[in-house]
């Protein structure tokens, strides 16, 4: 009985450390993440001509610059295994620098928007998740 207790304890904290790793995000996902993200932004904003444009560029940008961003911090994070330290300074630093990008997409993508549309763009883009660009439901 007591193996059958430990094996089957055993299983489930196998199963329970699988479950937690990240997934990691491919640039093709990110960058159709992004046009889906677009067209959403387009939809709930009404965008046309060089604003739509200038969204789009955005968040293609902001897409590949997320991609970069994965594909370092997995290295970083290879390099730096069982090191606690280090993994933590690496999630601070990714979560940094996702905040820059961030700011610099929202900068470029409300290019020759009005103050109106500008916070009708950030109530908008809070749908929008920031490591996978997929729209999530926003509760209203």
């Amino acid at each position: 009985m007591k193996k059958l207790i430990l094996s089957l304890i055993a299983v489930l904290m196998f199963s329970f450390s699988f479950s937690q790793r990240e997934k990691v995000i491919t640039e093709k996902e990110l960058i159709s993440n992004a046009k889906k993200a677009t067209e959403y932004l387009k939809k709930e904003l009404k965008l046309k001509g060089t604003k739509l444009g200038s969204v789009e560029k955005a968040f293609i940008q902001y897409a590949k610059n997320m991609a970069n961003l994965n594909e370092k911090m997995a290295k970083k994070d290879e390099a730096a295994k069982g090191n606690s330290e280090a993994l933590v300074a690496n999630k601070k630093a990714k979560f940094k620098m996702m905040n820059d990008f961030l700011k610099k997409r929202d900068q470029d993508a409300t290019k020759g928007f009005s103050k109106k549309e500008i916070e009708k763009y950030r109530k908008s883009s809070r749908a929008i998740h920031p490591f996978t660009l997929r729209i999530k439901e926003v509760k209203k």
